[in-house]
């Protein structure tokens, strides 16, 4: 998180005023309500430097700040809730958010979220771990399927609610009953009792576990993590006075300028203060079409209208295969010039197509399907990441195309160009732009999305056409995606080659971007069909995939994954895949009137296809044998030229905005 000089802003002034005038009024002291179950007094000693956080620390940095009396006590979460406890309700209270959220929602008792407390290695989240005995045969969560897995309480998110969505994303059907334990040793000593076959434990628990010898470092394994949740919260209560609302918050900022207080609180960058917790990213449809982590679209619809209707349409000079980036203000779609001899970034009014502004290079023609951009336009904030087909790079303004820094890749890191160009879409990880070049030297590159500043270089082969996914896999966050000749995964910090794994069968194009499938990765190319990798302890997959499917060998199209379904289009036909079962066909459609291409966006239910021939279709997630898709004509071909529509659409809300070989038009899916 970014420092601020507190002292010459106007909230540090606001915060003085209001901070004399309460010690004027000389009240009694404001009480923390610690149930943090890293905090000293709520945990064991057992790991040295861990688990020992000093929330008294806290308070006094809090009295300082406040010009009040700080009193930090502890207990659990539905201790703290009750209004009747010794001293009665807190001011403040910091713990699990969602074991902190149900004690005082079960008291009937209001909470204000105010920050999140970073851990040591700076995220606000956690994970629970899917552990099963050490001789256990199991390698992925898929094995778990039909067995018997302890699960943390319904308060615990990470433990419970995470771990049953971890096993939903896969298909897996959640047990019946639940069976739970109430804390992480209880599950732990149930597992190795062979009372059950798999627990969910805590991440953060399991160091304290094996440190105080409840359970042996080589007794457990690690097969499956959960998504992130958060984690460690700081609340106020309807007890805290409206007036020190805001003199806390400017406390829990500055928190991380006191480098002291944030080791006593086990902590790297102190407190992430809410509002402004907003990824760059936030505000942008992604290249699969969404905006949200999970890869899923709330906006796609039940159902499609009779006949389409425009809000707009719009004529474009040439054919384009990069897809469309889109707001709910703006659209961006890549084009030619009239003469094919420039490329042209057009970034439209969404809700009137009519052109905002226009960024446009010399860059010479010959190429397959004209030498137009291939990568998506990437949409941080108010800037805007811009690839070209030959290596060119921007950074522009998002509010006028004004641009901040430019980077020739092929120029500055030499190569030879691959013969469809660069294709990848930038790929977005906290303040670094990775892409791929054509350089030996430089396979992978990392620049500061600010400045355009190299940060670090990857050797390499030379890159895929497919695009980069960053996720975390066997517990460590990666980049994972195609160089020209195999997966790789690589450290985001430091561009470091973790692993790469070589196909059975060589010659693949790498176009389909892979996909994480909860904690498992998914690749899916023309010749070796689609594979469900499990990774090991050291962070990398297994050589085996944990499941395959041969018959689904898709040459250009990324997989996508929705309400435990895999949805693949390969050798003309929709294909909807089974990861729970080995990744075994479930349903197929005919699809060969689609073209030889279609984009896939899943949520809501539902998968919406757009297809080369210039139609969208629309499918339950969930297709019986008998189901057939929604069908609405979007694009007719004229005379002897198909429609083309290659590009990747963006759904915002109701709109979708879909490019042919020669228009971009908005089409109203109400």
């Amino acid at each position: 998180m970014a420092k601020r000089n507190l002292r010459r802003s106007p909230w540090w002034f606001a915060c003085c005023l209001a901070g004399a005038a309460l010690a004027a009024r000389g009240a009694e002291a404001l009480r923390l309500g610690v149930c943090d179950p890293l905090a000293r007094q709520n945990a064991c000693a057992c790991v040295s430097g861990y688990a020992q956080r000093d929330y008294h620390a806290l308070a006094r940095h809090l009295e300082r700040s406040l010009r009040r009396a700080v009193v930090a006590s502890f207990s659990d979460p539905a201790a703290v809730a009750l209004p009747g406890a010794a001293g009665g309700l807190p001011e403040l209270v910091a713990g699990s958010r969602s074991q902190v959220e149900t004690a005082f929602a079960a008291a009937g008792q209001r909470l204000r979220l105010l920050a999140w407390l970073t851990g040591p290695d700076g995220a606000t989240t956690q994970q629970g771990l899917f552990a099963v005995r050490q001789a256990d045969m199991a390698r992925s969560l898929l094995d778990l399927k039909g067995r018997r897995i302890l699960f943390g309480p319904p308060a615990a998110a990470e433990t419970h609610a995470a771990a049953l969505a971890a096993l939903r994303l896969l298909g897996l059907p959640p047990p019946e009953p639940v069976a739970t334990r109430d804390t992480p040793g209880a599950a732990v000593a149930a597992l190795l009792r062979g009372e059950a076959d798999a627990a969910v434990v805590s991440a953060y628990a399991l160091p304290l576990l094996v440190g105080c010898d409840a359970v042996g470092s080589d007794e457990l394994r690690v097969i499956g993590r959960t998504a992130p949740v958060p984690f460690i919260a700081l609340f106020a209560t309807e007890r805290l006075p409206r007036a020190f609302l805001v003199p806390v918050v400017a406390a829990l900022q500055a928190v991380h300028e006191d480098e002291r207080l944030c080791r006593r609180l086990e902590s790297r960058n102190g407190f992430e203060v809410l509002p402004g917790q907003a990824s760059p990213e936030a505000d942008w449809t992604d290249w699969r079409g969404s905006g949200r982590r999970d890869g899923l679209c709330d906006a796609v619809p039940t159902h499609l209208p009779p006949t389409a209707r425009f809000a707009w349409r719009r004529p474009l000079c040439a054919q384009g295969v990069g897809g469309v980036a889109a707001t709910a203000r703006l659209v961006i779609v890549s084009d030619k010039s009239g003469s094919l001899m420039e490329d042209v970034w057009r970034c439209l009014d969404a809700g009137s197509g009519d052109e905002r502004w226009t960024v446009s290079y010399p860059v010479a023609p010959a190429m397959d399907f004209t030498s137009s951009a291939r990568a998506t336009a990437r949409i941080a904030g108010e800037t805007v990441y811009l690839l070209s087909a030959r290596g060119n790079l921007l950074c522009v303004d998002l509010a006028n195309g004004r641009e901040r820094w430019r980077v020739d890749l092929v120029t500055r890191f030499g190569g030879p160009l691959p013969t469809w160009g660069l294709c990848g879409t930038p790929l977005l990880e906290g303040d670094r732009i990775i892409v791929q070049t054509a350089s030996g030297k430089a396979g992978l590159v990392a620049l500061d999305r600010h400045t355009g500043k190299e940060l670090w270089r990857s050797p390499g082969v030379g890159p895929g056409y497919g695009s980069l996914l960053a996720a975390e896999f066997g517990g460590r966050r990666q980049i994972v995606g195609h160089d020209a000749k195999a997966l790789c995964g690589w450290d985001p910090a430091t561009g470091r080659l973790l692993w790469r794994l070589l196909p059975a069968t060589p010659g693949d194009y790498h176009v389909p971007t892979p996909l994480a499938v909860g904690d498992l990765l998914l690749a899916a190319t023309e010749n070796n069909g689609t594979r469900l990798y499990a990774f090991g302890p050291a962070a990398s997959p297994w050589p085996e995939p944990a499941a395959r499917q041969p018959d689904c060998a898709p040459d250009t199209v990324s997989p996508i994954l929705v309400d435990g379904r895999i949805w693949a289009f390969s050798a003309g036909a929709l294909r909807c895949l089974d990861p729970a079962d080995g990744l075994r066909q479930v349903w197929e459609w005919d699809a060969r009137d689609a073209g030889g291409h279609v984009s896939l966006i899943g949520g809501n239910g539902h998968v919406l296809v757009s297809t080369q021939a210039g139609e969208v279709w629309l499918c339950p997630a969930r297709p019986q044998a008998a189901t057939e898709p929604e069908r609405l004509r979007v694009f007719a071909a004229e005379g002897a030229f198909s429609p083309e529509v290659w590009s990747h659409p963006a759904l915002v809300g109701t709109r979708l905005y879909v490019r042919s070989r020669n228009e971009i038009v908005c089409l109203l899916l109400e």
